[in-house]
């Protein structure tokens, strides 16, 4: 697994674990989404995504290293071209 984080760094993981958990309903700034919870875990980090099928992406991530660092992310709006 790979990709690029919000701030453009690139990052790679040999093994992720995953799982959907559950069917979720999350209120953020940008509206209320139905999602799924995809929970994963790689070398000590946890992550969870709430993937939006509306949204064509995630919602919420969180990343949770260990107990003294967690990043948030949130979705805030989608710009259509007119």
């Amino acid at each position: 697994v790979s990709g690029l984080d919000h701030r453009g760094t690139r990052w790679r993981s040999r093994k992720a674990k995953c799982f959907v958990d559950s069917a979720v309903q999350v209120t953020i700034e940008a509206g209320s989404f139905d999602t799924y919870k995809v929970v994963c875990r790689s070398m000590g980090v946890r992550e969870t995504w709430y993937m939006s099928p509306s949204l064509g992406t995630f919602a919420i991530y969180i990343r949770e290293p260990d107990a003294y660092q967690t990043e948030y992310i949130e979705y805030v709006a989608l710009d259509l071209p007119e």
